[in-house]
């Protein structure tokens, strides 16, 4: 995995800047309640309008979908006039399937996500009961009134989940309990272990490029040129540099690292070298990824934005084998590699919250009999809830990373885009010119 050594970049006095880009860096905003785009928030919950007409079942697998461990969703259940007139509003007072029903009991409606029994906003001379035959499933009319309609018919629906895993108890006697909390950067804001980062390629001077920095500033969250506080810390924002300015392999960015006392502008610059022991070593390692190849726990990843069914997805990640490096859709081993995988795609696509990305791992030979296409021991998964389904649902035999990185099946005719893997290289070369800088 590549690392980055410091040389130092010395402009004298401040008169004769040396512009760079620049990493910015604040603390993570943390957030208690939030939903995903599209979702839209309301009291602490999470609704989607979907306008595609499904019959009420095939609606309620359809929000269930989005389902993520703690975050069931359901077709939505309307606890009270304010939730209803906020539905009325995302739905734009169109006919809507709501997840309440009499389908197990004639006459004894519940709620789909086990809420209790209380608010009801019937229509007027509704339910009319077994009166005109089976109509059990309810919708919205008109936007806020309720009537009963045949579960079979093609209806526009409401998703409705809780926004995260947490919900605060009514009584709180042991002080020191603490709320669950989740870590969270805007886009194009990059996460790392408690921070967030954020490549200004804009070139500045030292000066300039910590006001820029500064002006991105909250109220709790001040930013600044990155510190650079442990070897993980300088690998990410290393990598960081080169998965946006691949064809530059000398990064030449700008952290908040200076010795202002000696009237020299001491700045720091990345450059992407492991030295075996010290300087007077014959020979500096290299672990090394061709750009715009990314790399990660020793292998490298490329993010195909062109989207492929899986087959074809899988030749082209081979068509970039080398001789002893073979390459392949990626194989996904641990928690830390799928996140890495997670981020990337996020990385360059942060305004769409479905990574919906191939790799490596599939059933295709022996339904239920999951393999990597790369040859990897099968050990580590990440299933969404509810899958895999098998083939309850016909040929869906590829699997994609979905939602908060987890793993679903799907078409392997569909078209997605793609992660590629490969095994990154070491690359030795004489240390004297790196030494004497």
């Amino acid at each position: 995995m590549p690392t980055g050594t410091w040389s130092m970049l010395v402009a004298l006095l401040l008169s004769q800047p040396t512009p760079l880009t620049c990493i910015c860096r604040h603390i993570a905003r943390v957030n208690l309640y939030d939903c995903e785009p599209p979702w839209q928030a309301f009291q602490h919950n999470c609704y989607l309008y979907v306008a595609m007409a499904q019959s009420y079942n095939a609606a309620e697998q359809h929000c269930k979908s989005y389902s993520t461990q703690g975050r069931a969703a359901h077709l939505a259940s309307i606890l009270s006039e304010a939730e209803s007139q906020f539905i009325s509003t995302l739905t734009g007072g169109r006919d809507t399937w709501i997840g309440y029903n009499d389908l197990a009991v004639e006459g004894i409606y519940t709620w789909l996500d086990g809420s209790p029994h209380g608010y009801e906003n019937w229509k007027p001379g509704f339910p009319v009961g077994d009166a005109h035959g089976d109509q059990d499933c309810i919708h919205t009319f008109g936007g806020l009134e309720w009537k009963e309609y045949f579960c079979w018919n093609g209806m526009a629906f409401v998703c409705k989940m809780p926004q995260y895993d947490y919900q605060f108890p009514k009584f709180v006697d042991n002080c020191s309990y603490q709320v669950p909390r989740k870590m969270q950067c805007e886009p194009p804001w990059l996460a790392f272990k408690g921070s967030c980062y954020l490549l200004v390629t804009e070139t500045k001077n030292y000066t300039d490029a910590e006001k820029h920095c500064q002006s991105y500033s909250k109220q709790g969250r001040p930013s600044h040129l990155a510190s650079i506080l442990s070897q993980e810390e300088n690998d990410f924002v290393g990598q960081y540099v080169l998965s946006v300015l691949p064809d530059y392999p000398g990064i030449n960015t700008w952290i908040g690292y200076n010795d202002l006392e000696l009237l020299l502008l001491i700045c720091i610059s990345l450059q992407l070298v492991k030295h075996v022991d010290a300087c007077s070593d014959q020979f500096m390692r290299k672990i090394q990824c061709d750009p715009p190849w990314l790399a990660f726990q020793d292998s490298c990843y490329l993010l195909v934005t062109e989207t492929k069914n899986y087959n074809d997805a899988e030749k082209h990640c081979q068509s970039y084998s080398k001789q002893g490096r073979p390459s392949h859709l990626a194989s996904i081993l641990n928690q830390e590699e799928n996140d890495f995988v997670g981020q990337y795609v996020l990385s360059v696509f942060p305004d769409y919250p479905k990574i919906d990305t191939w790799f490596g791992y599939n059933d295709l030979e022996v339904e239920g009999n999951y393999s990597w296409l790369d040859g990897s021991p099968v050990s580590y998964q990440n299933w969404r809830p509810g899958f895999p389904i098998g083939g309850a649902y016909g040929n869906q035999d590829c699997i994609l990373m979905f939602l908060d990185k987890q793993w679903k099946e799907y078409y392997c005719s569909q078209a997605m885009r793609s992660v590629c893997k490969t095994p990154s290289y070491i690359q030795n070369q004489e240390a004297g010119s790196r030494c004497n800088m």
